[in-house]
């Protein structure tokens, strides 16, 4: 439905197009399907909304916009027709009309993507941006919905597009931004992004690694419950290598985390040179075993069987604070460690059983089993602090380690999913007021407790471990 504010309708002209429909809407403009009145060639019109046109920083935005694409001809980047400002003021941008789909869409639809198809986006981005940072221009919001995926597999065209916060290195022109904004979003910003520091081409070098990242496992890096975790997990921590979702191999994971670099100077100084390291590890991964040659073989794996209980009087006669409290906190405890990378293996009433694979690195898996270990204390913290909390409800958290058949992304079988036979082992007869966390003695090897019953005052147990926050 076509906004009453933003006073253009079909059939009306803009510059020498004929507008015919609105193909999309965002917080800043609308786009507009347009037919020019002579030639008959399609465009995409984006028109700033009429209620932001007193708005000099946003008017400024698209302008720049139109700079930058005017600088700019490349195959990779969004063709600029033509520009200028209606009557009321409000500036316009004449684009190329694209097919397809953004690549945030193609990732929702297909889940992730294997190096193989990876390759030929990341290539063509990487082309886009070197042109970009070729002509002294920085993106700065490089993600998914801003790469725009048209024509087949065989005959792919990435195109680029919104340069609406680019940054023009050197110019002394306006600036974009007031001092309380931040510009970049949040999936994909890079660390001297959040904090004001000065961009150049490793900015747009991180926000590639992030979307490659992306692609592979086929989430952001990154996810919270507010923007504001987010851009903390950017400044502060490292995901989960890319290796430990399933089947990407580990020989990307050093490209993509060196990408993802906090320090510029760490990082890939170009885009190239990280699109030449990816082609590389693409390279001899193929001469490498695949992950999924063997499906059916089965990998140690730790398991965090989630018990929710409530006392067995209070089940008598429930009331709905109770029930509700019950019934939040399996979907909670998924939300946190999907989050973390494990997959649900299932899901039975108020329980539920997570598993991630352990490396084969004894170094790596130790710090593994320990890491997540924190994880399920922080998990605890989380739960008992939760605004529902019923103090009629228990939460325990149980870990071991096992072998498991995981496929992908789903655990298919193992002795690991047996959890009847290996919780009441690991529990013994504790019972402890709010719930608490047990691990099996294969999960506390080697870290220095001899306990199987962990409480947060573990000396295991970080007070700055990320989930504490959540």
């Amino acid at each position: 439905m076509i906004s009453s504010n933003d006073h253009v309708r079909p059939g009306e002209r803009i510059g020498d197009y004929s507008i015919k429909e609105q193909i999309a809407i965002g917080g800043f403009g609308t786009v507009w399907r347009a037919i020019h009145v002579e030639s008959e060639r399609v465009a995409a019109i984006k028109v700033l909304h009429a209620h932001l046109v007193s708005s000099e920083i946003l008017v400024l935005r698209l302008e720049r916009e139109a700079r930058a694409i005017a600088l700019m001809r490349h195959p990779n980047i969004v063709d600029l027709y033509d520009h200028g400002r209606l009557p009321d003021g409000r500036p316009y941008l004449v684009m190329e009309y694209l097919t397809g789909q953004d690549l945030g869409t193609h990732i929702a639809l297909r889940g992730t993507l294997s190096p193989e198809k990876v390759m030929p986006i990341l290539d063509q981005l990487g082309s886009a941006l070197t042109a970009a940072h070729a002509h002294g221009i920085v993106h700065r919001d490089l993600k998914a919905s801003n790469v725009f995926l048209s024509g087949t597999d065989r005959e792919l065209r990435v195109v680029l597009f919104d340069f609406g916060i680019a940054k023009l290195l050197g110019n002394q022109g306006p600036k974009l931004t007031l001092s309380s904004s931040l510009l970049g979003s949040p999936a994909c910003i890079s660390p001297e992004q959040i904090l004001g520091q000065a961009v150049d081409a490793r900015t747009d070098v991180y926000a590639l690694g992030s979307l490659t990242y992306q692609m592979l496992v086929g989430h952001p890096p990154f996810s919270g419950a507010s923007p504001t975790s987010i851009l903390t997990m950017h400044l502060e921590e490292y995901p989960p290598h890319p290796s430990h979702y399933g089947d990407v191999l580990p020989i990307f994971d050093s490209v993509v985390m060196k990408a993802m670099s906090k320090e510029p100077d760490a990082r890939y100084q170009s885009v190239a040179d990280f699109v030449a390291a990816f082609w590389a590890a693409k390279n001899e991964s193929e001469s490498a075993p695949s992950k999924s040659a063997g499906l059916d073989a089965a990998t140690l794996a730790l398991g965090l069987f989630v018990d929710v209980q409530a006392e067995a009087d209070a089940l008598d006669e429930p009331d709905d604070a109770l029930l509700d409290d019950l019934e939040s906190l399996v979907p909670e405890a998924a939300r946190v460690l999907e989050a973390r990378g494990f997959l649900l293996a299932y899901e039975r009433g108020n329980s539920a059983l997570f598993v991630t694979s352990l490396p084969s690195d004894p170094a790596a898996e130790a710090a593994l089993r320990e890491q997540e270990v924190n994880t399920a204390l922080s998990l605890l913290d989380v739960m008992r602090v939760r605004p529902t909390c019923d103090p009629r409800v228990r939460v325990n958290l149980y870990l071991h380690v096992d072998e498991a058949v995981i496929q992908g992304q789903q655990v298919k079988s193992g002795r690991l999913l047996d959890c009847s036979s290996w919780t009441p082992a690991v529990a013994g007869d504790h019972v402890v007021a709010g719930g608490a966390v047990f691990a099996s003695g294969d999960v506390l090897r080697g870290l220095g407790l001899k306990s199987q019953l962990l409480s947060p005052s573990s000396p295991i147990h970080r007070v700055e471990d990320p989930l504490s926050e959540l």
